[in-house]
């Protein structure tokens, strides 16, 4: 399979579902039919009410909160998993995480998530904002992984970047 944009080729095979799978597959089965509109929770960046309880939403990667207007920083998956499944991503622990405003000149970050060693269940995810003004240009350039994380899906560990105003995009990886 054959990505329209190339930029996306290695974001194919990933072992997560994206926010617009689950979307999908919550539109297909009639699920989103539970929360009437007058009555649930309105949404921000795309999400929608959660049909196990309308008052909260599902959001799209990066975003939590009943609304999804809090930016989320550090998240194991596997524990997210185990403690809330179905519920938006619920903690920001310290450490990782937070807004940067880009600088005409290059930033160094260094960054270490998770142990990554299990396949899936050590998966972690850590949220970095680049915020620039309008119409400026931001640069990002990767300078390395650590040893063994870097294999095709993703599978111990990535990086994703978002990089379309529509926030329910899966962003390059």
């Amino acid at each position: 399979m054959v990505p329209f944009d190339i930029k996306y080729e290695q974001t194919l095979g990933s072992p997560f579902i994206s926010f617009i799978e689950l979307s999908m597959i919550n539109e297909h089965y009639n699920c989103k039919e539970a929360c009437d509109p007058e009555t649930s929770v309105q949404c921000e960046m795309g999400g929608f009410p959660n049909p196990r309880d309308c008052k909260k939403c599902i959001c799209p990667g990066g975003y939590a909160g009943d609304r999804c207007t809090e930016k989320v920083g550090k998240l194991q998956i596997g524990q997210h998993i185990e403690e809330c499944s179905s519920e938006s991503l619920p903690f920001q622990p310290s450490g990782c995480g937070e807004v940067i405003e880009a600088s005409p000149n290059w930033t160094v970050l260094v960054d270490v998530v998770g142990p990554g060693k299990r396949y899936q269940e050590d998966f972690s995810t850590c949220n970095y904002w680049i915020e620039s003004p309008n119409d400026t240009v931001i640069e990002v350039k990767l300078v390395g992984y650590s040893d063994g994380v870097s294999v095709d899906g993703c599978l111990y560990a990535g990086v994703e970047i978002k990089t379309n105003k529509d926030q329910t995009l899966t962003g390059y990886r």
